[in-house]
């Protein structure tokens, strides 16, 4: 997925009105100062935590024969505590 970075994001730029570039300039100027506002952080959890999750353990046991047990935990939304399910790679 790396690989392809550079290419879509100028694609994503060059998509980009003056406006809306303006408004990612400003919005990663703030990110970068203060962080990911939280309720930002809990919808990337919510969507992509579990792929994210996969993807690792996946990595660790067909590089290193490495099994992985991982308990995630995250605040939701409304700033209470999520725990998600136990989850092991399906390569075990």
């Amino acid at each position: 997925m790396i690989n392809h970075y550079t290419k879509q994001l100028n694609q994503l730029i060059a998509s980009l009105s003056l406006d809306e570039l303006q408004e990612a300039k400003e919005t990663a100027e703030l990110w970068n100062r203060q962080g990911v506002p939280d309720d930002v952080k809990a919808d990337i959890a919510r969507k992509k935590g579990d792929d994210m999750i996969h993807h690792f353990a996946t990595k660790m046991w067909n590089r290193v024969g490495m099994r992985v047990f991982i308990v995630s935990a995250w605040k939701n939304e409304e700033g209470k505590i999520h725990v998600a399910r136990t989850i092991w790679s399906d390569v075990l």
